[in-house]
Order: C-alpha cells, then structure tokens, then sequence
C-alpha cells in the first residue's frame, strides 16, 4: 500500500500546475521555461551510437520496433531477465548521455 502512495504521490509531482488564465478555466499549456529541452534526430542517434552492442539491440527492438521483452527474448535467445535487465539498464545510461551532452551545450551556450 506504501508504494501505491509513493507512485500517486510521484505522478502528482509530475504534472503541471494548472493556472487561471483572466479568471478562466485553468490551462494546460506549460510554459516555455519549465519544458524539457527538443532532443534532435542526429543528437539521439549520436547517444545510441555510444550505448554498448546489447544495450542498443534490446533498447531499439523495444522502443522503435515495439518487441515486448518476451519477444526480443525469443529474437536474441537470452533469458526474459536478461532482456529487461538490458533494457532498464540501457535507458539509464541513454538518459545519462542525453542529459549530459543537454548540460554540456547548455554551458557551451552560455559562455559564448
């Protein structure tokens, strides 16, 4: 029961506050300042390229080509914990590149 606590309480911190506009209805709309940056095709294909082998192979079956993790199981012959466990650990260390090459051009940006 904690954890169901835990993740409503995560998901509520997630979304965006919903201000009056004029007295209006609230809106939906997030302000510039506070939206994620737009990753590129090239900037994303880059981060790819620097996962290792395994990690790339399951991350793409996945996401692009939408295998679940029984299925690229059963395509590369691993084990459906081995899947996941790439999975998982490819998406950290994808986020880990993406947000890192955000900072690093941010502080290029900001310096120039």
């Amino acid at each position: 029961m904690l954890n169901v606590s835990n993740k409503n309480h995560r998901k509520a911190q997630a979304r965006p506050v919903l201000v009056p506009l004029n007295g209006h209805e609230p809106s939906r709309v997030i302000p510039m300042h506070v939206r994620p940056p737009q990753l590129t095709a090239v900037e994303v294909l880059s981060a790819l390229d620097a996962l290792s082998t395994e990690h790339r192979l399951v991350l793409i079956l996945a996401v692009v080509e939408g295998f679940t993790c029984k299925e690229i199981a059963a395509i590369c012959s691993l084990p459906i914990g081995t899947v996941m466990s790439r999975l998982s650990r490819g998406r950290a260390e994808l986020r880990k590149i993406l947000v890192y090459s955000q900072c690093e051009e941010q502080s290029t940006a900001s310096v120039s």
